[in-house]
């Protein structure tokens, strides 16, 4: 599907992603995360290189994988060693850059084998997987949700052995009637644990247990993600204009999920939408400073106000709702983005 946006709003979107892959090739990251960091810069970059075929933004997005793979192995070593406790999460750990590097191998954009490097680490992630849903913690609950993606594309016996304990603890804490800290997160994450039940029982239709699998599809279907998204798109674009929080939440998420909305119903509402959402993005400044030529947008991320280049608050991931905007590439990337609807 090509662009269906104006020309001249198609033509401004296709400018900004230009200045956006070049300043990542410029920029200067120590942070290797799917979120915040290289990992999530490369798969801009990697998808970018793919619509435009320009060297230079592959060569870039290439040697940013070898960057993470080398602090990978450096960290998996000393954590062999007993001298370092990783961090597991998926948002700013090694679960969403597993999550990154095995996305990145299944669409070609890399070749290797990611169990050399992961099979140290794999069990503790998984475990962190188990021990989230338990967690009185709601980041931690969320966590784990995210985490129980990357096992599921990993497609190996471990992954699968833990996505099958996670179902059952899962399950039996739906079942426990005074169990109100657990109630509470599986409410607030609804439309996520509805994804992960679908892409779960698609994928691994034998590890489902009867009780996941009957639980209520009023909840555990598509239904409740489109409505949702629904409620995001239908919502005056005044009122959450809010481009500081970049893919997570306001305008951009708004756009991006108008736009998905769009290819699958050709409904003209969600094409409004769209146009609607991302000219207000490309007008919206909410930086004054003398280098503004470029018109970049400070985000929130991490509790600094700055520039930033991540996935989940940065350029990269600013620059992937823009660019899935106006190419024929239907998203396989985003699927983490339920957790971050609004």
């Amino acid at each position: 599907m090509k662009s269906t946006l104006s020309y001249d709003l198609t033509k401004r979107i296709e400018e900004k992603i230009r200045l956006i892959a070049v300043v990542l090739c410029e920029m200067k990251e120590d942070d290797y995360s799917l979120m915040y960091g290289k990992t999530g810069i490369a798969l801009f970059l990697f998808y970018y290189w793919r619509w435009k075929n320009q060297k230079l933004f592959h060569e870039k997005a290439k040697g940013l994988i070898n960057s993470v793979f080398s602090e990978l192995n450096k960290k998996i070593y000393l954590y062999k060693k007993n001298r370092y406790e990783p961090d597991l999460s998926f948002d700013s750990g090694l679960g969403g850059i597993g999550w990154g590097l095995n996305h990145l191998i299944k669409m070609g954009f890399i070749d290797c084998d990611l169990q050399e490097t992961m099979c140290l680490v794999d069990a503790a992630i998984y475990r962190k997987m188990i021990t989230g849903i338990h967690s009185d913690n709601g980041s931690s609950f969320k966590d784990a949700l995210l985490i129980s993606l990357y096992a599921s594309d990993r497609e190996d016996r471990l992954s699968k052995e833990y996505l099958r304990r996670f179902i059952h603890e899962f399950t039996e804490l739906t079942t426990q009637e005074n169990n109100e800290i657990f109630k509470k997160y599986y409410k607030d994450n609804n439309e996520m644990i509805a994804f992960i039940n679908n892409k779960i029982r698609k994928k691994y239709p034998d590890i489902i247990t009867e009780g996941f699998d009957s639980m209520d599809h009023a909840i555990f279907d598509d239904t409740s993600i489109l409505k949702r998204t629904d409620n995001l798109i239908n919502e005056k674009a005044e009122l959450s204009i809010n481009v500081g929080s970049g893919l997570a939440s306001g305008i951009i998420l708004r756009g991006y999920h108008a736009n998905k909305k769009f290819r699958e119903t050709s409904q003209s509402t969600y094409q409004k939408t769209v146009e609607r959402c991302f000219d207000l993005l490309l007008k919206q400044k909410n930086r004054i400073t003398p280098e503004d030529a470029l018109g970049f947008w400070f985000t929130d991320s991490r509790g600094l106000w700055k520039i930033h280049y991540g996935l989940k608050n940065g350029l990269a991931g600013i620059g992937m709702a823009l660019l899935n905007t106006i190419t024929n590439d239907e998203s396989t990337w985003d699927e983490f983005l339920v957790g971050c609807m609004g």
